[in-house]
């Protein structure tokens, strides 16, 4: 009896060792890799974001070549009225826009693909000269704080007068970038802020909001810094 009780004794005197011995190391490497780990995913996340940020900017650098190059060939290949509605109907359908207006140097619309008048964008235009291309974002002007992309542009309407075209951007191209979730798991995300801090892009936990407010954490140490850590979200969640 008094060997059994020995034995009991040291099985288990060896197995708390033990278990403390696994618990200490399991504790002390958790401390020693946990930043490791925090930021070996921080580095992941943040180069899906640049790639996403470079497609975009391709993307608006190949759009302005591709008007630039159009809209000069039709002023070089077009006799009479240039631009008539059937010009811009074809323009808008070859390059999926939600919309384009031909505009006098007045502001007067001449011109329009759809009854979409942009009047309310108008003011935040005219506070820049358009004697080049231009992108936009024009959603502070509106009611929505959604995303509104424009193009501007100066074109030829006829032998003596100049205009300005309007390009209303199809931002769901945009948002098709932002919604690719490989390498980000089930819970990551890409969205767009503006200078009002409100988000542009849809939000994939909330899709039918438009007026998402995000002057948090992670957009203002971007703005300051560019650096990343563990910290809440728009939603008051703890993300990387």
């Amino acid at each position: 009896m008094k060997g059994f009780t020995l034995f009991t004794k040291l099985f288990l005197t060896h197995t708390t060792i033990a278990l403390v011995s696994v618990v200490s190391l399991s504790a002390l490497f958790y401390v020693l890799f946990r930043e490791a780990l925090i930021q070996r995913t921080l580095d992941q996340l943040s180069s899906i974001n640049i790639l996403k940020k470079n497609h975009i900017d391709e993307y608006f650098a190949n759009t302005r070549k591709t008007l630039e190059f159009q809209f000069g060939q039709i002023r070089k290949t077009t006799r009479g009225p240039i631009l008539t509605k059937e010009v811009l109907e074809e323009v808008n359908l070859d390059y999926d826009f939600e919309s384009i207006i031909v505009l006098d140097s007045r502001y007067q619309t001449l011109v329009s693909t759809s009854t979409d008048s942009l009047n309310t964008v108008f003011p935040c235009i005219q506070q820049k000269p358009v004697s080049e291309f231009q992108s936009m974002d024009v959603a502070s002007c509106s009611a929505s704080s959604s995303a509104s992309i424009i193009y501007v542009l100066p074109v030829q309407i006829d032998g003596t007068s100049t205009g300005i075209v309007f390009i209303k951007e199809n931002f769901e191209k945009i948002q098709s970038f932002l919604m690719e979730t490989t390498g980000m798991g089930n819970t990551g995300e890409s969205y767009l802020v503006g200078p009002d801090f409100k988000m542009r892009s849809k939000s994939r936990f909330n899709p039918k909001s438009s007026t998402i407010q995000v002057d948090s954490l992670a957009v203002n140490a971007l703005v300051d810094s560019g650096e990343g850590g563990v910290i809440q979200d728009y939603r008051g969640v703890k993300v990387l």
